[in-house]
């Protein structure tokens, strides 16, 4: 059976018809969301599941197996129920869609979740065919065909899905939350988030500028555990009045301004606290804090944020060393990480220390294993930022104990042969009965009973084969036995061999006393005397002693090798009247008669040990097994233990055993060997002629039980004067208790103390309860104790005639006035009143004052108001309950005015008509009349024209002029007073208002011989009544009206018969009031006088012929004349995948066979259909054969930039970048960026629309220089487009400048590197010098990518100054400068040196231009320098023309030939410097010529 979940996307399969009470089918909380993560990264699906019996929840995956337990693991948090499947370092591959499901045996639900895995780098795959060629060439039927084939791109809108309050959450949220914030609510589209969140963001600064100077500060909740929760604002309010609200999960806080209520707000300035004490799991939720109407801050307070309370702390201990010690504690809420710690340090799971929890996650348990010294101190556990401690103190045991205790644990731990004794500790009780059973069996030899220092008995092994006899004869072979089933032993002849105990080795398993343990290797008993001689020790518990020492002192110890540890009861006397217990007759005949039992367990109440399983039938030694003389043997029967395991205490042994013996000859004998039908043991056999008194009280004090407690006390609730009582039920009614109060004792003679007693029932009654009687109450009878409390109830009361009376009368109170009521109530203190008005609670304001004393409540409201009226109610409430008196308030006031607009229903000449509504408040009194009064315009004075009674909203006055204009005013009037008035607007009298034009009539019903019409009457009824309706007609074409009828219709409706078959009309309606007829109407549709038509037949051919993201475009033919009526029109209906119904598009039949559907869901799927329509109606309906997607067709992704983008930029640190790429894809494609081939930083900003995608980073940094690239990726291909971007800012200045002079002539500057240079390697250097005689810099290089550069063209005995800028893209440095001047002195004195003669090479040759000079264009006021490269020898010389003058020997230029260049330097040039510049170089050779112009500018 399938069902739906209110979870979307969970399927419920339910294997029952009918479920049982109490049960339920798996359902889910929480369902996995859809991921999308990086490859690489952890997924992680989370899922909460529901369902009686709990489902169990197993994962799955649609295209592999979830085997691999390194790649997924799946857990469970048993504290918050949530399951948890994590996809370890997810690749390509795991992208799938992951299934969950939860099964029970009723039912299975199942959810999905899609895992899609973002790859690095993109990895090139296998190129997916393109379908570009395909979709160009195909029909549109081909294409449709295409778009049912492909499914589409995992893309949701997620609009609709969001509550509003996570928005509110994500509004006021830091950055880093929003993350968290968006997967516990389920939204995976974070591009649409941020988009979407910027623009509430903007909306709600605009809103907050009402009442809100500046929000500065905003802090979330924060949890103290003392204080409670609190969250602050600070914030600047325009208006301080403002009122402020606090809303939890969208419902009004009623807060207070006391810091001891539940909420309260506090301010300090510009700072507004709100604070919730006493938090518990109800005040987790979503707080929003808003002035006026508009929201300031949203934040939540999560339910983990809660601090856990402990509702059962630690307690103090006191445990024996070598005992276990548990602490334990409960919680009131699941809390899955708490610490326990010892002494400071945290505890683990280990061999000392065991840590549980209980399955509904509340009860904390610690247990310390085999407590020592070192293990005493303070335990504390840990449960968020509560804790519990409390303290372990370790009793240290005697010696013996010690020693004992040490003892038994080494062998159990050593294993040695005497198996299965446990440790435990015998009730003391248990060592006295052994010890009073001891005394009283008396003997020669008295080695017996003493008490075990273990606890219980447990073990189940062979009894030993025989034990001593009683008296002077040796004993029987008794039978085997073990301690969970007895044997009562054989009665023991005179001759009997004694037996051996050599079987019995495996005892005291499964028994409840342990520590008892045989040591002996010979012959002998642990009870009773040595072998043979014994005279009154009595058999019982069978293992063998030391050599021929009987008792349990040395069996105790548990040291022997061969230690028997079965029980084996046997009862031996003497033979011929000898030897009987004190000196008194045997208990068996005189040859003895043999007699052995067995049984199955029983419960000795004295002794508070149970007996197991086992058998002790033997047969005895030294005679017949049936007596010599043929005495019968008496034998009991098979007993049961009552029980449901080994190692519970028994109430009561049942058996079928007989406790009647046979007769021997001449000897009567009893003898009991097995249980009654019944209760406990039965009686112990008797033999012979005499019995023993001793042997009967032992025997006795085994066998009853004592009294016991069947109905403990309850803990009793009492009203303070009410009766209380105590019961408790014994299963002896001879007992008598006593009673306690507080450790005192209680006696019946106390006055209205009744202590009672019937049959075994004890009763205490207290008759009237007070204050004093509460405490602890405590039953005794014999050692037994039962306790139990008595809680006095003393809840708030107040007088029941008083409360009738508030209930009855209402509280009436005028307007303005001061209300106030007193209750009186008693009850016990502190007691917490509360004050109420329709529901909500009141608080202290200037106009409201709250009282309360010891034993009254006050409330006092001034100056009262309408608003004031209402319910009210005071709940007093304490520790023991809750009262409520109810009441109300009226406050009386003079009525509101009437209701308006006035209603005009009339203006004639004569009279004036006028409607009003009664007023929305009567003030708490009936209205009893209207009085109406009016006011000519221009004039001042109102004149009273009449009253209506109550019931009466119209009235009309005839003393009215005709053309004259009114204002009217009505006041309603109660017995508190007259209403303010109610004002018309100017009414003139006479002036004739036409109604206006009805809507055009509707066509109802045609036939061949008539048409019937309906309208609606018109919106302006021309201020007076309508009196009824004209009706025309004209045939289509004409353009003349005729009247249809003569008189005035006064119905909405008309069939018209005056008309001829065949011819097609129009008709129009008139409206007619009391002023004449108005406008008509618009001419209805044309329609036929004939018989209704049939109704066309189905379209043809319906097909789609364009898609888009938001519209749909079909074409269509007209369906054939045959199968229908004529078509006048078309309509076209969609259905969207997710709806039911269809929706009609056009609200008018198209005559077009085309239509576009607009305004549709991005890729969401739609079906369509096209409805052909005539006079006979709608045909039956085309639908299109596949669903349509609104897509347009696909297209393969590619950018669309202009041919002018560049692929570099330059952009200033600190600016914004935002860089714009518009695109063209089909569907929408999914886009990435990339800075040098990884993620973008958080820093940028992308945000994607259609169309286009942007890049955004608000300010720049020069790490953000890189190599930028954009993805677009989708079905049909992937498209990429790189560009750089660098950061960088103006440079910072070089360093110190040095200046050397290398070369003659010439200087070096040199300089220390800019700090940027390492950063820019687009950073140059320009070069300047300035001359000492003028102020202005020259550049004297440019781009300059090293540190130094050689300046030449120095002019001798000038001094010159330097300066170096840095330079890049995005400007120029400030300059670093020479401090001192650079100079190169002039050579005073030719230096001469006589040079060597060499033969000489004859290299002569004609002078030659090398390089020739270069046309310049100076600034006026700069220098000039021109240059050239001249060869010849010999050396040529050189004369520079300035327009054919020579100015080389000119003091205004200065020129040099070195090695060859010559240069011509011209300092400050002007205009006159302008013209033609020439060399000439000449030797005897000949002589070359270079020539240049100079051009001065500005």
């Amino acid at each position: 059976i399938k069902r739906k979940s209110v979870i979307p996307g969970v399927t419920i399969t339910q294997f029952v018809e009918e479920l049982p009470d109490g049960c339920s089918a798996p359902d889910f909380e929480r369902r996995p969301i859809p991921l999308t993560i990086q490859e690489g990264k952890t997924a992680t699906f989370k899922a909460v599941v529901k369902g009686s019996p709990m489902p169990e929840v197993r994962w799955a995956r649609a295209k592999g197996e979830l085997g691999d337990a390194d790649k997924y693991k799946m857990t469970y948090d048993r504290g918050i129920n949530e399951h948890t499947l994590q996809v370890i370092k997810a690749d390509p591959d795991d992208a799938d869609s992951y299934r969950c499901f939860a099964t029970n045996e009723y039912g299975e639900a199942m959810c999905a979740a899609v895992l899609i895995i973002i790859e690095v780098g993109f990895k090139k795959k296998a190129k997916k065919p393109t379908m570009e060629q395909d979709v160009g060439k195909s029909d549109p039927q081909d294409f449709r065909k295409m778009l049912k084939k492909r499914a589409p791109p995992p893309v949701q809108k997620q609009e609709k899905a969001v509550d509003e309050k996570v928005w509110e959450l994500l509004m006021n949220a830091d950055k880093k939350d929003y993350e968290k914030i968006c997967l516990d609510h389920g939204i995976t589209d974070f591009r649409w988030m941020l988009k979407k969140l910027q623009e509430m963001k903007k909306e709600q600064q605009d809103q907050q500028q009402q009442y809100v100077k500046e929000v500065i500060k905003l802090r979330h909740v924060e949890v103290n555990p003392e204080e409670g929760a609190s969250f602050e604002v600070e914030m600047d309010l325009k208006n301080p009045n403002s009122k402020i609200y606090i809303y939890k999960d969208g419902e009004l806080i009623q807060y207070s301004f006391d810091s001891g209520r539940k909420h309260y707000l506090r301010q300090l300035g510009k700072k507004y606290s709100f604070h919730v004490n006493d938090l518990e799991d109800s005040d987790a939720g979503i707080y929003k804090m808003t002035v006026e109407d508009v929201t300031i801050f949203t934040t939540e307070l999560e339910l983990m944020m809660i601090p856990v309370n402990f509702s059962s702390k630690l307690k103090e201990l006191y445990c024996k060393e070598w005992d276990n010690a548990v602490f334990e504690c409960t919680l009131t809420q699941p809390f899955p990480k708490v610490m326990w710690l010892f002494k400071g340090q945290p505890l683990t799971d280990s061999n000392k220390y065991e840590m549980s929890v209980s399955p509904d996650g509340l009860t904390h348990r610690l247990v310390v294993k085999e407590v020592r010294p070192v293990d005493k101190g303070g335990y504390t556990i840990l449960a968020g930022i509560r804790s519990s401690s409390a303290w372990l103190n370790v009793e240290i045991e005697g010696d013996g104990d010690l020693s004992l205790r040490k003892r038994r644990k080494l062998g159990e731990e050593a294993g040695e042969e005497n198996k299965g004794l446990q440790s435990g500790q015998v009730d003391y009780t248990d060592k006295e009965n052994l010890r009073n059973l001891q005394k009283e069996s008396s003997g020669a030899d008295q080695d017996g009973l003493r008490a075990g220092e273990g606890d219980d008995l447990y073990g189940r092994g062979k009894g030993g084969k025989g034990g001593s006899g009683v008296g002077r004869g040796k004993g029987g072979k008794g039978g085997s036995g073990d301690l969970d089933g007895k044997g009562m032993g054989g009665i023991g002849g005179q001759d009997g061999p004694s037996g051996s105990n050599k079987d019995g080795r495996k005892g005291l398993q499964d028994s409840p006393l342990s520590g008892l343990r045989g040591s002996g290797k010979d012959d002998g008993s642990q009870w009773g005397a040595s072998a043979g001689d014994g005279k009154d020790s009595l058999a019982g518990l069978h293992g063998a002693g030391k050599g021929e020492q009987s008792g349990l002192q040395d069996g105790l110890d548990g040291s022997g090798k061969d230690a028997s540890r079965g029980l084996h009861g046997s009862l031996g006397g003497s033979g011929a009247n000898q030897g009987g217990l004190n000196d008194r007759e045997g208990l068996s005949g005189k040859d003895g008669s043999g007699a052995s039992g067995q049984g199955k367990g029983s419960r000795d109440t004295n002794l508070k040990s149970r007996l197991g399983s086992g058998s002790g039938i033997n047969e005895a030694d030294g005679g017949d097994k049936y007596g010599k003389d043929g005495s019968d043997a008496l034998a009991g029967g098979e007993g049961k233990m009552l029980g449901d395991r080994s190692g519970d205490r028994m109430t009561a042994g049942h058996g079928k055993g007989s406790s009647y013996g046979g007769q021997a000859s001449g000897q009567d004998g009893l003898a009991g060997a097995g249980l009654q039908d019944g209760t406990d043991f039965g009686d112990a056999g008797l033999g012979g002629k005499g019995s023993s008194q001793r042997g009967q009280r032992t025997l006795h004090l085994i066998s009853e039980p004592a009294c016991r407690v069947s109905s403990g006390l309850a803990d009793v609730q009492a009203g303070k004067g009410q009766a209380a009582e105590f019961c408790c039920m014994l299963t002896d009614d001879k007992e008598e208790g006593t009673w306690f109060k507080n450790g005192a004792k209680l006696i019946s003679s106390q006055e209205g103390l009744t202590i009672r007693k019937e049959g075994s029932v004890h009763k205490l009654v207290i008759d009237c309860v007070q204050d004093t009687d509460s405490g602890k109450y405590r039953f005794e009878v014999m050692g037994l104790k039962c306790e139990a409390e008595l809680y006095v109830e003393d809840p708030p009361a107040v007088d029941q005639d008083l409360l009738k009376k508030l209930a009855k009368e209402p509280l009436v109170v005028k307007a303005g006035h001061t209300v106030a009521v007193k209750v009186p109530f008693e009850g016990r203190q502190p007691i917490r009143a509360s004050w109420y008005k329709d529901g909500d609670e009141l608080v202290e304001d200037s106009r409201i004052r709250l009282e309360k004393a010891g034993n009254y409540a006050r409330l006092s409201i001034s100056k009262c108001s309408r608003k004031d009226s209402g319910d009210l109610k005071l709940k007093l409430k304490n520790e023991s309950g809750v009262i409520e008196a109810n009441m109300k308030i009226t406050v009386l006031d003079k009525p509101l005015p009437p209701q308006g607009p006035v209603e005009v229903l009339e203006n004639s000449a004569t009279q004036i008509s006028i409607k009003w509504k009664p007023p929305r408040d009567d003030g708490g009194r009936p209205v009893q009349h209207y009085t109406v009064e009016k006011q000519q315009v221009g004039r001042n004075t109102w004149l009273k024209v009449g009253e209506v009674n109550k019931g009466i909203t119209t009235f009309t006055t005839d003393k009215v002029e005709h053309g004259k204009k009114y204002i009217f005013k009505i006041q309603a009037v109660s017995s508190e007073g007259i209403s303010e008035p109610l004002k018309s607007d100017e009414v003139m009298a006479g002036t004739k208002a036409f109604p206006g034009a009805p809507d055009p009539p509707r066509i109802a019903d045609t036939s061949s011989k008539s048409i019937s019409l309906t309208w609606v009457a018109p919106q302006n009824t021309g201020g007076s009544r309508l009196v009824g309706y004209l009706v025309e007609k004209r045939k289509k074409g004409s353009s003349m009206w005729m009247e249809v009828n003569k008189e005035l219709i006064p119905e909405r409706k008309f069939t018209v018969t005056d008309v001829m078959e065949g011819l097609q009309y129009e008709f129009r309606v008139t409206a007619v009031n009391t002023s004449g007829p108005g406008e008509p109407s618009s001419p209805s549709e044309a329609v036929f006088a004939r018989e209704p038509m049939k109704p066309p037949g189905q379209v043809k051919g319906l097909k789609l012929s364009d898609s888009s993201y938001t519209s749909i475009s079909l074409q269509w033919g007209k369906p054939d004349s045959e199968e229908g009526g004529e078509v006048e029109g078309y309509f076209v209906e969609v259905r969207s995948g997710k709806e039911i119904n269809w929706r009609q598009c056009n609200i008018s039949p198209i005559r077009a066979t085309n239509y576009t559907i607009n305004d549709l869901e991005a890729m969401e799927l739609y079906f369509l259909r096209v409805i052909a329509i005539n006079d006979g109606g709608l045909g039956k309906p085309r639908e299109l054969g596949t669903y349509v997607l609104a897509m347009p067709p696909p297209v393969r992704p590619r950018f669309t930039l202009d041919s002018g983008w560049k692929r570099y930029m330059t952009v200033k640190a600190g600016s914004s970048i935002r860089v714009n790429i518009p695109f063209q894809a089909s569907p929408t494609p999914e886009v990435f960026w990339l800075k040098d081939n990884i993620s973008l930083s958080k820093r940028a900003t992308i945000t994607n629309s259609e169309g286009i995608s942007q890049l955004l980073i608000p300010s720049s940094e020069r790490i953000d220089s890189g190599m930028y690239t954009i993805v677009l990726k989708s079905y049909f291909g992937q498209e990429s487009f790189s560009f750089e971007i660098r950061v960088t800012d103006i440079p910072r200045p070089p360093g110190p400048i040095r200046l050397d002079e290398n070369v003659p002539k010439t200087v070096t500057v040199s300089w220390d590197a800019s700090p940027d240079e390492k950063h820019d390697d687009r950073l140059h250097y320009l070069v300047m010098k300035r001359d000492t005689d003028n102020m202005s810099w020259h550049m004297v290089t440019d781009l300059i990518f090293n540190n130094k550069y050689t300046v030449a063209n120095i002019i001798p005995g000038h001094k010159y100054y330097f300066r170096v800028m840095a330079k890049n893209d995005m400007g120029v440095s400030d300059a670093s400068e020479t401090q001192e001047p650079w100079i190169i002195f002039r050579e005073k004195d030719k230096f001469t040196m006589r040079e060597p003669h060499y033969r000489k090479v004859d290299q002569s040759q004609a002078p030659r231009i090398l390089v020739g000079l270069k046309p310049h264009v100076v600034l006026s006021g700069c220098d000039c320098c021109m240059s050239c490269a001249v060869r010849g020898s010999p050396k040529p010389q050189v004369t520079w023309y300035h327009n054919n003058k020579d100015v080389t020997e000119d003091p205004a230029y200065w020129s040099s030939d070195i090695s060859g260049v010559c240069s011509l330097v011209i300092c400050c040039v002007t205009s006159k410097d302008s013209g033609e510049y020439k060399v000439i170089a000449q030797n005897p050779l000949g002589k070359a010529v270079s020539s240049s112009r100079l051009i001065v500018t500005g």
